[in-house]
């Protein structure tokens, strides 16, 4: 299934566009010396206005602009979105669903290998991204030299931002084995960060537990934190409970349904 999976997906036009498109952007943003960002900000205008100049006054090395770029790593949600369903929901669209579950695949190896090629379909996603910067960054305004302070730096900003995705795409994966809906688990996987923002911001600033929960922000967030040990004993047990309850919930919704 997995060997399948993968022949579909680096066979499909639509992978190498989405990898094309985000190439291209990131190359643009580290040309253009600027960062956006697609989520909601408990920041005012003039502090994001003041963060823009400081990100632009940088000198954008490979260090520093990879660093900056982390900044709007959430970016990665929407261009993860169309390899989850050339992946995970591609049965789905071709409708056949019904057709392998009935010849016999059981659903929990079927659950469990298009879960596990999306986990590395994303990985994939965030070597081009930081890739992209690094190369871009370093042969525009060149390289860094690499340390092992600044590499052990660069490697908890990758795991807590992975984690992060993970843990949004872990809702996406509940309601779309919940629904067996696309438009849902689309709509899900917009939504639902965009509402954990807006209630944090309204109600929960000083709660660190919510803003471990808000996954979104913390894929924009990961490069400004202290990424200490006690964040990481708080942070992924919480972000790896919230994941394997979403997939397990689904899993026992996709064993007990009728096809």
């Amino acid at each position: 299934m997995l060997r399948a999976d993968f022949y579909r997906l680096f066979h499909s036009k639509g992978f190498y566009i989405t990898q094309l498109v985000l190439i291209l952007v990131v190359a643009f943003c580290v040309w253009d010396k600027g960062v956006f960002s697609m989520t909601v900000s408990e920041q005012n205008a003039q502090e994001i206005a003041q963060r823009t100049d400081l990100i632009r006054e940088m000198a954008w090395t490979s260090h520093q602009a990879v660093m900056a770029m982390s900044t709007m790593a959430a970016f990665l949600i929407y261009f993860s979105l169309p390899l989850f369903y050339m992946t995970v929901g591609a049965d789905l669209n071709s409708g056949t669903l019904k057709n392998i579950i009935s010849s016999g695949m059981p659903r929990t190896h079927y659950f469990f290998s298009k879960y596990c090629v999306f986990l590395m379909v994303t990985a994939l996603q965030f070597i081009f991204y930081y890739g992209t910067t690094y190369l871009v960054a370093g042969f525009t305004n060149g390289f860094d030299a690499l340390s092992l302070e600044w590499l052990s730096d660069f490697i908890r900003v990758f795991l807590v931002q992975y984690l992060s995705l993970q843990g949004v795409f872990a809702v996406t994966m509940l309601v779309i084995f919940l629904t067996l809906s696309n438009v849902w688990s689309i709509l899900a996987t917009i939504v639902v960060p965009l509402v954990l923002t807006v209630v944090q911001i309204a109600y929960f600033t000083e709660n660190k537990i919510f803003a471990y929960l808000n996954f979104q922000s913390m894929l924009n967030q990961a490069g400004a934190l202290t990424l200490d040990s006690e964040f990481f004993l708080e942070f992924t047990p919480l972000a790896l409970l919230v994941i394997a309850a979403c997939l397990l919930i689904a899993l026992v919704s996709f064993k007990q349904r009728d096809f």
